[in-house]
């Protein structure tokens, strides 16, 4: 399976590879090494992923190309590979947006940003960083938000 978000993939746990290969077992009733497409959004519930339809329209689209309505082991945890290493992206942003929102607002202003750029010695200037907000703050309230900067990370298919 190709990955056309370029997402990094991560190294899953043992345990991660073990949930993944059960999950597929657990829909696998006939022991066949396929399960039925339409089985695959119970398992992503199983493993507690979040997922459009879209996405998994998507996906379904790109594996099965004979139209059997079936989808290997291989390209399952492929799949769940993606899903997973979207996630641990999903949680180092998070972590990141708190590093800058100390005042848990969940917005970032200008002066957050410029106090991040400083800590981390990064020469910028007050014009490159109204830029910065102005790219991201998509409500205009002059403000970076979690929303404004999942909806850039998305455009830019960086999740």
């Amino acid at each position: 399976m190709d990955n056309p978000k370029k997402v990094p993939t991560f190294n899953l746990t043992t345990e991660q590879e073990i949930d993944i290969k059960k999950a597929f077992d657990i829909f696998d009733t006939k022991r066949t090494g396929f399960i039925e497409f339409k089985k695959l959004r119970l398992a992503l519930y199983y493993l507690d992923i979040d997922c459009t339809m879209d996405d998994i329209r998507d996906f379904i689209d790109q594996v099965d190309n004979k139209k059997t309505g079936l989808l290997s082991y291989q390209d399952f945890f492929q799949f769940m590979r993606l899903k997973m290493s979207e996630m641990g992206i999903l949680n180092v942003f998070m972590q990141s947006f708190s590093y800058f929102d100390t005042n848990c607002t969940g917005l970032i202003s200008f002066d957050d940003f410029k106090r991040v750029a400083k800590e981390l010695d990064i020469k910028i200037t007050d014009i490159e960083l109204h830029e910065i907000i102005r790219t991201a703050d998509l409500d205009g309230d002059g403000k970076v938000g979690r929303e404004d900067l999942m909806a850039v990370m998305k455009a830019n298919r960086l999740i």
